[in-house]
């Protein structure tokens, strides 16, 4: 089984859906056997497993977060919301198993389904 990359020179690291996807498929299609595998990305090496009712479960690298993140007033701007919207009982934060991704805890879903970012 091959899997091309429609668009040239784009790679992600890791990506845990088409992970699970993947090795679902060559399950369903007899192309892979066993209940174990490791999987060689540009993250690291990932190790997968499953079971008979072909339930894939993969591991995932430790969270890792970052001190560089955008100020209340920017994140603000972008989203097109107010501090009220913004939770104060959780950090906004930067954090990562594979890819960066910036957390903003919300009060309301009000606050991401108005914004226009």
């Amino acid at each position: 089984m091959l899997f091309v990359s429609l668009r040239k020179k784009v790679e992600k690291a890791f990506c845990l859906h088409a992970t699970i996807a993947a090795t679902t498929s060559l399950i369903e299609h007899s192309r892979i056997a066993g209940e174990h595998t490791s999987i060689e990305t540009k993250a690291g090496t990932i190790e997968v497993t499953w079971n008979q009712n072909k339930e894939v479960q993969v591991e995932q690298n430790s969270l890792s977060t970052q001190e560089n993140v955008p100020t209340i007033q920017d994140i603000c701007e972008s989203l097109m919301i107010t501090e009220e919207d913004l939770r104060d009982d959780f950090p906004i934060q930067i954090g990562s198993t594979s890819r960066s991704k910036l957390f903003i805890p919300l009060k309301k879903q009000r606050g991401s389904t108005s914004s226009e970012p």
